[in-house]
């Protein structure tokens, strides 16, 4: 998220500048591999790149790729085969198939160019999905201007992709995928054509609310900040709830829960509550409850959340088997942590976990490292 929002600003530097440059796109994986469809790399005129489309493997000869895309001004998909690599010299260690594309970006902004409206819509925060045709190769190689098609959440869809049905079919996947927490990026097929259609789904920043501002959550500000997280700290206290003790927060609102009746919690919003005040934590877990809210952590044993759940209950404030299914407490994943900074990557690892749509175990007792995608084809319609 953090990354994509950089490669934006680079795009954007870029198109000011009046410079060209090339952009590197993971479309596909096969197996695996470090990064996910989706995953990006900026390269300039000189070589420079910003972002990462593999753990560093891929990335040298990915740019000097790059370099020749922006001379000829011709796009390339590049597949690389992990295990052939490997003796190629490329020093890949993971049994997989990463397929890239790289395209030119042009010195002078073009006319109705959607990779434009996804950058756009990037820097602005906004969600969206640039959908990109790719049918099968010529004598000539790949279309310099293939068919697009950009989803915003919020808007009409621009371009086309050739056929009404296509449009039709892209637009509702691509709705689908927004309306969740975590969208991925994917490859459609379409059989009857031999082409495909590449979905790439950008979504902001989730928020991550902490509710206090004690010394156990400097360490999970400033490492949810790092992970790309959007950060809000609420604590009441002016000395403590500072911009010198929380310099990465976006925010930092000096109100207590019960005070929070202009602040919104959507269903990107993680919520954290650590006030080591019971009333105010009393608040905050009946507040963040009542949201929308995937992820309501509070921390404590679990007695003392019992304790706060039965003085709600005896208010009359009630929850359902929804709500309730949210909180998660005690906070975080068994690490044995002790120290703040501990706490804070058990309390971001069960965070992430849940985010992604995972349960948080070793991965050694699974049987891959990454749920593979479920094959999705596209059935042409007039």
């Amino acid at each position: 998220m953090y990354e994509q929002m950089e490669i934006a600003k680079a795009m954007e530097e870029a198109s000011r500048a009046g410079l060209g440059g090339a952009l590197a796109t993971v479309i596909r994986v096969t197996g695996s591999a470090y990064r996910h469809p989706g995953a990006k790399m900026y390269i300039d005129s000189q070589g420079n790149t910003c972002g990462m489309i593999s753990g560093g493997c891929l990335e040298a000869d990915v740019a000097e790729i790059a370099l020749k895309v922006m001379e000829t001004a011709k796009p390339v998909r590049k597949e690389y085969v992990m295990d052939e690599d490997l003796v190629w010299g490329l020093g890949l260690g993971c049994p997989g198939t990463v397929e890239v594309y790289i395209e030119p970006l042009p010195p002078a902004v073009v006319q109705n160019d959607l990779l434009q409206e996804w950058r756009k819509t990037v820097l602005e925060g906004n969600p969206g999905v640039l959908c990109t045709l790719f049918l099968p190769e010529s004598d000539e190689g790949l279309e310099t201007n293939p068919a697009r098609l950009f989803i915003p959440q919020w808007g009409n869809p621009l371009g086309d992709l050739g056929l009404l049905g296509w449009n039709k079919f892209a637009t509702q996947l691509a709705s689908q995928q927004l309306s969740l927490s975590h969208a991925k990026s994917t490859m459609l097929a379409l059989p009857d054509e031999g082409g495909e259609i590449f979905l790439d789904v950008y979504q902001p920043a989730p928020q991550l609310l902490v509710f206090g501002a004690g010394h156990d959550a400097l360490p999970l500000v400033e490492m949810g900040a790092t992970l790309g997280f959007s950060v809000t700290v609420i604590d009441p206290r002016p000395g403590f709830n500072t911009a010198e003790r929380f310099p990465k927060a976006e925010q930092r609102l000096l109100i207590s829960p019960q005070d929070m009746v202009d602040v919104s919690i959507g269903g990107r919003t993680y919520v954290v509550i650590m006030n080591h005040h019971l009333e105010r934590d009393k608040d905050a877990l009946r507040f963040a409850l009542q949201s929308k809210a995937p992820y309501v952590g509070m921390l404590g044993p679990r007695k003392r959340c019992e304790r706060i759940m039965n003085s709600l209950m005896q208010e009359g404030i009630t929850f359902t088997k929804d709500e309730l299914s949210r909180l998660y407490n005690p906070i975080g994943l068994n690490l044995g942590a002790d120290s703040p900074e501990e706490i804070a990557v058990s309390i971001l690892a069960e965070l992430i976990a849940v985010h992604r749509g995972q349960d948080g175990g070793f991965l050694r007792d699974r049987q891959a490292i990454r749920e593979r995608a479920s094959h999705l084809s596209l059935t042409q319609t007039s």
